[in-house]
């Protein structure tokens, strides 16, 4: 059964049957894949999930999966630069939502500490 999950390469291997392709630079929000080839499929060394973005030479492509679950780009003949990014959903929104929280907390505690100094001065 581990044969059948574990895909038949290297991590990070970049599979385009035909022609050339290798992962150029490899970060903590997505990798950079060049691909020199008469065309065809290059298979990614990344499994599906929310998030990810893939885009060919500056613009927006589309993908497939295979039977692993990894993911499939299609290239045209040619040299191409392949960028897959990944970013949590969501992210922008929770950090709105915790600037938003942080400034309704700072301005509910303001009255708070003025009504408390306030009634220690009456108290000397």
């Amino acid at each position: 059964i581990f044969q059948l999950a574990t895909p038949p390469w290297e991590p990070w291997e970049v599979r385009y049957p035909g022609g050339q392709a290798r992962v150029e630079e490899r970060g903590p929000d997505g990798i950079r894949v060049t691909a020199h080839g008469p065309g065809g499929v290059v298979t990614l060394p990344v499994w599906t999930e929310h998030g990810l973005h893939i885009r060919m030479d500056g613009n927006d492509t589309t993908w497939n999966l295979t039977a692993l679950g990894l993911m499939e780009v299609d290239v045209p003949a040619g040299s191409h630069k392949v960028e897959l990014t990944w970013s949590v959903p969501g992210l922008d929104v929770a950090w709105w939502v915790m600037g938003v929280g942080l400034a309704a907390l700072v301005a509910l505690s303001w009255p708070g500490r003025w009504l408390t100094a306030r009634r220690r001065k009456g108290a000397r």
